[in-house]
């Protein structure tokens, strides 16, 4: 970056921190620092820089700010919320996530995101969770798809998310509430049967006249 260079030079040196990517898309905390190096005339002749990852420093000092503002707001909210900073770690957890998943108090502390979802989406999610961090907005997570969390014991519940970005001395954080929707998708499966066992065809519209779900003998009678 031109402009550090030509700071380093002029004050001798610079230390800064930043977020860089790594070849998997992966963001890490890295702790610069830049100090001028002159030749014999005392003109600089290059600038070296050194860089140090201090992604775990950056771990404790958000999560001890989020505990400290939000912790109490947090704990009282019936979803489970978990927050996690820009290089993909889990800050804070409150106990009806940690009940959620499976996982003893403070236990999330500092893993990465991935741990919660099924293993055939972690390297995707990755790239998903860098994405949105270049344009965050309050959103549903995976709209239209079918969402699934796990648990410690390695077992899939059906779950939906929503994200919000939380705007901090330090930078953005993701807050992700999320909900069970197991009983939901349950008594849907129920009435996906009913409608099966039922002699004639029969169509669910919804309000905008698209239809949602229809049983087997509907296709048959249209040919579908």
């Amino acid at each position: 970056d031109h402009r550090l260079l030509e700071q380093a030079s002029k004050a001798g040196g610079v230390t800064f921190e930043s977020l860089r990517r790594r070849k998997d898309g992966s963001l890490v905390c890295v702790d610069i620092s830049g100090k001028a190096c002159h030749d014999a005339s005392g003109k600089v002749e290059f600038v070296l820089f050194t860089k140090k990852d201090v992604t775990h420093l950056r771990l404790l000092r958000d999560a001890k700010l989020v505990a400290a503002r939000f912790g109490d707001l947090l704990e009282s909210t019936p979803d489970g919320i978990v927050m996690v900073n820009p290089t993909g770690r889990i800050v804070y957890a409150n106990s009806q996530a940690e009940r959620l998943f499976g996982y003893e108090a403070g236990e999330l502390s500092g893993k990465l995101v991935e741990l919660l979802l099924p293993e055939r989406y972690r390297g995707r999610h990755v790239q998903h969770r860098a994405d949105y961090l270049q344009q965050p907005r309050v959103r549903a997570m995976g709209a239209g798809l079918e969402l699934n969390g796990r648990r410690k014991d390695g077992r899939e519940f059906p779950v939906e998310i929503s994200l919000s970005p939380l705007q901090v001395d330090e930078g953005t954080l993701v807050m992700s509430a999320i909900r069970d929707i197991s009983d939901r998708k349950r008594a849907e499966q129920k009435f996906r049967d009913l409608l099966e066992s039922a002699p004639d065809a029969m169509v669910i519209v919804n309000r905008g006249g698209e239809i949602v779900l229809v049983n087997s003998q509907t296709e048959k009678l249209f040919g579908y």
